[in-house]
């Protein structure tokens, strides 16, 4: 019993250890002074096993092949007889009994062993991968220290032969040197004492030094020749010179006569010519003097006729306005007259207080018609505006004319003004007239500064608006540029400070020079003082200077981002410092030639278009091109970002954070420039254009209002293009605290 348990192990362990290499087999189960072979060998020769040793492919198998057939043999002798019937029957019971649970332990345990073979396998081929890297890096350390050695060798043998060479080329060139020096005198002098193998062992400092030897001998003899025909000719000069003297005194003399004699002909000509010219000048003088005298007098007459005809026109147009107010003023006193008759004796209906009153508040209408059926109709386009209650500033009375002076007669005949209904005084009913009578200017277009109809505290108030808005665009800029400067190196790293410099520079000329000299403006106008024609014109050449360079820095700085987002690939290359300092000289020089308009002779109307173009519209149109663009790249990007479904991801999420800061920061550039730029610019156009506009005094003070929104625009510049980055402010803040720091010593 117990030989049959343990052929059954064996059985079990040879059915587990079927196949397996004699490699596997000695590493995962390593000989014990060879008991594990001895045991197998004895179980083989008492045939309790069969085993087959396969050394071709280093294999042990156990058992016999499925494909064989053995013959059962009967052993001879006794042997166990059969078991009856019902033993066989419970040993058929307990076999059923047990069956299932033997063969799911059997199927499991060979399932454990297939797992154990794999893996075994597994690491198996695992270890022989690792022997053939190591195998492989073992042989590529060796190839490689074998081609280092070669590339030694051949760098040697490299050397050595450059060396040779250099050897034969610096013999070869001797030996040519040599023989050029034969052929020359000073060599063969040289050179003629010495044999073949004295010149073939000699080098080129050799060949130097004997050929600089024999050059200092031929010299020192040359220098004692040319001492030797010195002296000769020293000798023959001083006989010649004294044979020569006397005749050279003579030739002297001759000499001299002939000078004189040339030197006073020449003197003669030369008055002659003098005088000739002197008097040519002179008749030409004079013809351009008559001609320049002509002109003059020319252009005087034209100037004369021209003032004349414009006198005259002028006189012409004061003359009607004149004529028509004194017609009003004759329509008033006969209605007047009318007034003060009976209710019987009136043409038209009984007029109340109501009438009466409009008609001192608004004045008398031109004509009175009569409708049917006994109503008055008044025309109200010919009735003057009504006086607003505002004391308007006085001017200088125009010259009088024949009506003037007819009506004055006219007063001191009849003793003054008539009163009114209302019983009020003559002096108010001459205010009265005088109003209306510069309201009449006005609407006629004849007043000089219409902003002088204007109240005086308007103006004060946009003074101190200039000032203020002056005062905070020089500290906003002038603290950038400090800032700049300080820190230049790092501030001006980048294309885009370049220009955010530029536009510094030129919102600080609008705020130091332009807004201050609008708010001197202002302050004459607000005490009724004539503007000096020179502040105007400085005010106009600073504004257009300035300001145009403020709108071309804010375009290329559009530029700069739209091709940052546009072409990210491309902008290192594109935007570089270079160009940008040839785009602000290229901003700088159309500045300066739209700077000259006011200078010439181009009308104010035309020059003042052109400044609303190249400041408003040229502008708009461009920002907004280019915004659009990118507004529409970033909404690209962002749904190529979702449908890639990145979104989540750190580096996305602050992407998107940038372009949402970028798109604010666009949209505050845009409302500002539209919010600063666009009133003025439908302004300036409906002042040249509506003649209704150019009447209208509310109109002509919103123009100046949005005019002083240009200078909002370069106050605000400084905060949306530098100080809402944290550089800037980093740099401002660190470089203030510390000036103001205590320093101890």
């Amino acid at each position: 019993m117990e030989c049959a348990l343990g052929r059954m192990n064996w059985l079990a362990i040879a059915h587990a250890l079927q196949n397996l290499a004699s490699i596997t087999v000695q590493t995962r189960f390593p000989p014990v002074e060879f008991q594990l072979e001895k045991a197998i060998v004895d179980v083989a020769v008492q045939n309790e096993l069969q085993v087959r040793i396969d050394h071709r492919t280093k294999a042990v198998s156990f058992g016999l092949d499925l494909h064989v057939a053995h013959k059962e043999e009967v052993p001879e002798g006794p042997y166990l007889q059969q078991k009856c019937q019902e033993e066989q029957q419970k040993i058929i019971q307990v076999y059923l009994r047990s069956s299932k649970k033997e063969h799911k332990q059997m199927l499991e345990r060979k399932a454990v062993i297939e797992a154990r073979k794999e893996y075994l396998e597994s690491l198996h081929v695992k270890r022989e991968r690792e022997e053939q890297k190591l195998l492989r890096l073992q042989q590529k350390e060796n190839l490689e220290a074998e081609q280092k050695r070669l590339n030694e060798e051949r760098q040697k043998r490299e050397v050595l032969r450059r060396k040779q060479e250099l050897q034969e080329i610096e013999k070869k060139q001797a030996m040519d040197k040599i023989a050029a020096l034969k052929k020359t005198t000073v060599g063969a002098k040289a050179l003629k004492d010495l044999t073949e193998e004295e010149i073939e062992a000699m080098d080129a400092d050799d060949i130097l030094a004997r050929q600089v030897e024999q050059l200092d001998k031929e010299k020192r003899e040359l220098q004692t020749r040319l001492k030797t025909q010195e002296k000769k000719m020293d000798y023959l000069a001083r006989a010649m010179r004294v044979e020569e003297i006397p005749l050279l005194k003579q030739q002297y003399e001759e000499h001299l006569v002939q000078d004189q004699k040339f030197w006073e002909e020449q003197e003669e000509e030369r008055v002659q010519r003098r005088v000739e010219r002197e008097e040519k000048e002179r008749k030409e003088k004079e013809k351009r003097e008559k001609r320049e005298r002509e002109e003059a007098e020319e252009k005087a007459r034209k100037e004369k006729e021209e003032k004349e005809r414009e006198y005259r026109e002028k006189v012409a147009k004061l003359d009607e306005m004149e004529r028509k107010r004194r017609e009003r003023e004759k329509e008033i006193e006969e209605r007047e007259q009318r007034a003060s008759r009976p209710d019987s004796e009136r043409d038209g209906p009984p007029r109340g207080l109501e009438r009466d009153r409009d008609r001192d508040r608004l004045g008398p209408p031109r004509r009175d018609e009569k409708e049917e059926g006994g109503s008055w109709r008044r025309d109200e386009r010919e009735r003057p505006p009504p006086d607003d209650g505002r004391r308007r500033e006085e001017r200088e009375p125009p010259p009088p004319s024949r009506d003037q002076e007819e009506r004055e007669q006219d007063r001191e005949s009849t003793g003054g003004w008539r009163r009114g209904g209302d019983g009020r005084d003559d002096r108010y009913r001459d205010d009265r007239r005088d109003d209306r009578f510069r309201d009449d200017r006005f609407r006629d277009g004849s007043s000089d500064d219409p902003m002088t109809m204007i109240s005086p505290t308007f103006h004060l108030v946009l003074a101190v608006v200039d000032f203020g808005l002056s005062a905070v665009t020089t500290m906003a800029n002038a603290a950038l540029l400090w800032t700049i400067f300080r820190d230049s190196r790092r501030l001006l790293e980048t294309p885009p400070s370049l220009l955010i410099a530029n536009l510094c520079v030129s919102d600080l000329a609008v705020g130091l020079i332009a807004g201050n000299l609008v708010g001197v403006k202002d302050v004459y106008r607000y005490q009724g003082l004539d503007v000096p024609v020179l502040l105007d014109l400085i005010i106009r050449l600073g504004l257009g200077l300035s300001l145009f360079v403020s709108s071309g820095s804010i375009i290329a700085l559009s530029c700069d981002r739209y091709i940052a987002v546009m072409h990210p690939l491309k902008y290192r290359s594109t935007m570089t410092k270079e160009k940008v300092r040839y785009c602000i000289a290229l901003i700088w020089l159309v500045a300066v030639t739209v700077f000259f308009l006011p200078l010439t002779n181009v009308p104010e109307e035309i020059f003042k278009i052109v400044y609303a173009h190249t400041h408003a519209s040229l502008p708009a149109i461009l920002l907004t091109m280019m915004y659009c663009k990118v507004f529409l790249a970033f909404g690209k990007r962002k749904r190529e970002l979702k449908d890639a479904g990145i979104t989540s991801s750190m580096r996305s999420k602050q992407a998107l954070d940038r372009e949402k800061n970028m798109v604010v920061t666009i949209l505050i550039v845009l409302a500002l420039f539209y919010v600063t730029v666009l009133p003025e610019f439908v302004a300036l156009h409906l002042m040249q254009f509506c003649e209704s506009c150019k009447r209208s005094l509310l109109f002509r003070q919103l123009e100046v209002v949005f005019s002083r929104f240009l200078f909002l625009n370069s106050a605000m510049n400084p905060f949306v293009y530098a100080w809402r980055l944290p550089k800037y402010r980093h740099v401002f803040l660190r470089y203030r605290s510390r000036k103001f720091s205590p320093t101890y010593v």
